[in-house]
């Protein structure tokens, strides 16, 4: 892409990079980005096929000059996977182990991809293909909402697998602005990260920033802007980060589509997500209020089983997201839950996330999360079932308080059947809640008190 090895170039002696305390230049990747795609180029015939690299996602450093190099290769493209179960060739780049996979030849404007995976918050984790130019598209977009300039410092807040890394990336190299990269990605690591990097504009999942909000506090550093990458973010976190004087953004969207709606968060209105984004068009299903969006941003397809390369969508189409929403009169989308979570109790719909918000909106004290699922009944077909996340261990006493400020907050047909409190957090790498394995320890708790 003309425009990276611009930017590479035009600013070669000057910092951009620090991985823990090593401080890098532009013209230091840049450098080792030729020194791999040369590499590539005698190892790999480019010329009759297409390759799929497969490259460890912690391996943070190198993985940023491998991307530099596909930028300026072709027939390569990069999988940030190292668990994927394929027969596969191995190469050594730069001492590193990775492997690569021959693909089929595919249209000119696909050439050089980048395959991420999905979190697996809403199914089975599916890998996506990006061309460079969607995700430079992205970039570009982000830059503008947030107002990132080259004086501003961001934060690596994930390594490679999931497309909010490449997302960060790629914003802070058009911006021209700092990155600061640790090693420890793990939520400790981040919240560490967040304090002693002192970002000044931060993309993060919101759950990886609850983490921190209190050393924040503390450590009186004003992050000027803060972008949530998900939908889940608590009134008590929006109003702390307020209180802090830091402009809040929560955004709507897919892994396949990108961003569809911003939101700049005020006292006066948590809900709704904002309206959609130039050159994105969304819709609510009349029959099923499903959110479907349409926009130039969408990704190139699907990584199959088979490792092919194929179209998801023709240009016309509608992407059906699985969520549920509505538009206000003003065009500001309010999300209200995921399709495939709805379910009838004695013939009553019940929408577990309306259920789980009503509780985390309340703040009751101690309580940090909640999951709401419907299990099977014989009488009632499915009952509601809560996960209940709590700060530390309570006592008995504790959790009957717990139990009588839900029923003043939920309808009576809204109480759940069954509850389970713990302090036990599943994560997902990206630090958002793993809701399927809450859901299968959920149903493995109900079947043991039957």
């Amino acid at each position: 892409m003309n425009v990276v090895n611009s930017i590479m170039r035009s600013n070669e002696n000057k910092h951009w990079i620090t991985v823990n305390d090593e401080h890098l230049t532009y013209g230091d990747v840049l450098k080792e980005a030729i020194d791999i795609r040369g590499e590539l180029g005698n190892r790999l015939n480019t010329n009759e096929y297409n390759y799929v690299l497969f490259s460890d996602p912690d391996d943070i450093k190198f993985n940023i000059s491998l991307i530099i190099a596909l930028t300026q290769s072709e027939g390569i493209s990069i999988c940030f996977n190292r668990n994927i179960s394929l027969k596969k060739e191995d190469i050594y780049l730069k001492n590193r182990q990775l492997f690569y996979k021959e693909v089929e030849k595919y249209k000119e404007q696909e050439k050089g991809l980048l395959i991420t995976k999905t979190s697996g918050t809403t199914g089975e984790p599916k890998y996506i293909l990006y061309s460079l130019k969607n995700k430079i598209d992205r970039a570009i977009q982000m830059r503008s909402i947030l107002n990132i300039t080259k004086d501003d410092r961001m934060l690596l807040t994930t390594n490679f697998s999931h497309s909010l890394g490449l997302r960060i990336l790629f914003t802070s190299l058009l911006s021209q602005c700092k990155l600061e990269v640790t090693s420890n990605l793990t939520g400790e690591g981040i919240k560490k990260a967040i304090i002693d990097k002192k970002p000044t504009k931060l993309i993060v999942v919101s759950l990886v920033l609850a983490n921190a909000i209190e050393e924040l506090k503390k450590s009186q550093h004003l992050i000027e802007s803060i972008m949530l990458s998900s939908s889940s973010a608590s009134v008590e976190l929006k109003q702390s980060l307020m209180k802090m004087k830091t402009n809040i953004y929560e955004m709507y969207g897919a892994s396949e589509v990108g961003t569809a709606t911003v939101k700049k968060i005020t006292d006066s209105d948590m809900k709704s997500l904002g309206t959609t984004l130039e050159d994105t068009d969304l819709i609510i299903d009349q029959e099923t209020s499903e959110i479907r969006v349409q926009t130039k941003n969408i990704c190139v397809g699907y990584l199959n089983k088979e490792l092919e390369l194929y179209r998801i969508f023709n240009e016309n189409e509608y992407f059906q997201t699985g969520d549920i929403g509505r538009l206000s009169e003003t065009g500001e989308l309010e999300y209200l839950g995921r399709l495939d979570k709805e379910f009838k109790s004695g013939g009553i719909k019940i929408n577990p996330y309306s259920i789980e918000q009503k509780i985390l909106k309340a703040n009751v004290k101690n309580i940090i999360d909640c999951v709401c699922i419907g299990v099977e009944d014989r009488k009632l077909e499915k009952v509601i079932a809560m996960y209940l996340i709590v700060k530390t261990s309570l006592k008995a006493e504790e959790i009957k308080l717990i139990k009588l400020s839900i029923l003043k907050i939920v309808d009576k047909y809204e109480m759940p059947r069954y509850l389970k409190v713990t302090d036990e957090v599943y994560r997902l790498e990206n630090g958002k809640l793993d809701r399927n394995r809450v859901e299968k320890d959920m149903v493995k708790y109900v079947d043991s008190l039957r």
